[in-house]
């Protein structure tokens, strides 16, 4: 999957990349074959915006659910950086039903406060990156969180920066890649 649909004020991937294309399932399944053949151990499934995915019918859940079907020498898939309003049902039962899903999951929250979210065009509340991790943690018991954050958003202020540190808390990320507003 490559470029975006979304219009995100702190990005310009929609503009360097075009709109969002995901590859068909037979060209990802052909290109996971082949590196395992060359002896890759572990997948992991990347793009711009990978929860995206769409092509032939199908989302990033239902993708992944047909790659570990069609392929039992796939042993340990990895997603990237997840969207987490973006999540579909599909996914969420892998999260659950797969050990072979890899239980890091990275989401792509950029902030911890409302206004910044609204002011960056975000489509998620914090309520709700909070309650997708909270889903997340209780269909898989051994998730672990990570998340990218932007700090010093232009007209955050120090309660709004507070409000994004303290979602490291509230949602027990254990991996953060925080970066400052450029």
């Amino acid at each position: 999957q490559t470029g975006c649909d979304h219009r995100c004020t702190f990005c310009s991937i929609w503009q360097a990349r075009g709109p969002s294309r995901s590859l068909s399932f037979d060209v990802v399944r052909e290109a996971v074959e082949r590196e395992l053949q060359r002896g890759a151990k572990e997948i992991v499934l990347t793009g711009v915006d990978i929860t995206s995915y769409g092509r032939e019918g199908m989302g990033l859940g239902e993708l992944c659910q047909r790659l570990l079907a069609a392929i039992p020498a796939l042993t340990r898939l990895r997603l990237s950086s997840l969207d987490s309003i973006e999540i579909d049902d599909a996914l969420f039962e892998l999260i659950a039903g797969d050990p072979r899903l890899m239980p890091h999951f990275h989401l792509s929250l950029q902030a911890g406060d409302d206004m910044i979210l609204r002011r960056m065009k975000r489509r998620h509340s914090r309520a709700q990156a909070v309650a997708t991790i909270e889903r997340i943690k209780k269909a898989r018991t051994d998730a672990t969180i990570g998340a990218d954050l932007i700090a010093g958003f232009p007209t955050e202020t120090e309660d709004m920066a507070l409000n994004s540190l303290k979602l490291l808390d509230d949602c027990d990320i254990v991996a953060a890649h925080v970066f400052p507003f450029s």
